[in-house]
């Protein structure tokens, strides 16, 4: 059920005043089974209210959720822990690494983290031109590449 409690206790109310459910249901724009739910949980705890449900309450809003997803989108070497970092919680002043790895999860994007470290490769053959027309030709040597990020 999408209905605010609000919109419950009207959808009832009508139902009480004799409405058809298929008219509720049209009017608050839902299927008519769930004004059928609405009517037979009514008749059976005389209120409207949610029951508690189970789970933990959500740290970020759905916004929150979006800009995590289009902040990765955007840079995809950025690390979870950065934008955990720039991101406000709901009800904290900060929002978890886990937190936004799991809304990345979601969204269907692996958050990497980037290499940190000093790589080698395989060069076969390098042709280096230098100033006035000499060339250096060198074949199979290895470069080592260092990364600071």
């Amino acid at each position: 059920m999408n209905l605010s409690n609000e919109q419950r206790a009207r959808a009832v109310g009508m139902l009480e005043a004799g409405v058809n459910q298929a008219v509720v249901a049209r009017e608050f724009g839902v299927h008519r089974s769930t004004i059928s739910r609405l009517q037979r949980k009514f008749r059976e705890t005389n209120t409207v209210a949610d029951r508690p449900r189970a789970g933990r309450p959500r740290v970020t809003t759905l916004r929150q959720d979006r800009t995590i997803r289009f902040m990765h989108l955007q840079n995809h070497l950025k690390t979870a822990t950065r934008s955990a970092s720039e991101i406000p919680g709901r009800n904290r002043p900060v929002v978890s690494r886990e937190t936004v790895l799991s809304r990345l999860r979601g969204f269907g994007i692996r958050c990497r983290r980037p290499y940190c470290g000093t790589f080698r490769f395989r060069v076969d053959y390098l042709s280096i031109e230098l100033r006035h027309n000499s060339t250096i030709k060198m074949s199979t040597f290895y470069c080592i590449v260092r990364t600071n990020e």
